[in-house]
């Protein structure tokens, strides 16, 4: 017989104190689960493997333009939140806000972000 995930007899590990494991974490404990009976293993110090090094850098403007995708602004922005409470849960420094640039080398990229930056704007009044 399988013990239903909000059983309090149920132990989980979570292998992983970054973004993704501390996101697990707080899912179980909202989801009702006893946060006793979660444990959460991190080799290091949380948030400085793979989710403190570039890769890992949180933004919504990927690839050759300055739009981002549909629901990529409202993720990226819940991503934000999401840090701040952990942040202020914890009492550490879990990550920091830093300008992003994009490079327009040459003519026709500086045009095409000038285009996507005033679609977005007109699409999205945060932007």
């Amino acid at each position: 017989m399988k013990t239903p995930l909000h059983s309090p007899q149920k132990e989980i590990t979570i292998i992983g104190g970054g973004l993704a494991g501390w996101t697990l974490f707080e899912h179980l404990v909202s989801a009702g689960h006893d946060p006793a009976t979660l444990t959460l293993l991190e080799k290091g110090v949380s948030g400085r493997g793979s989710s403190g090094v570039l890769q890992a850098m949180l933004h919504p403007f990927t690839g050759s333009t300055l739009a981002p995708k549909p629901g990529a602004m409202d993720a990226w922005r819940y991503s934000r939140q999401w840090l701040q409470a952990q942040q202020s849960k914890s009492g550490q420094n879990m990550y920091t806000e830093h300008p992003l640039w994009r490079v327009a080398i040459d003519e026709k990229t500086q045009t095409q972000f000038a285009r996507s930056f005033e679609k977005t704007q007109q699409s999205d009044p945060h932007y």
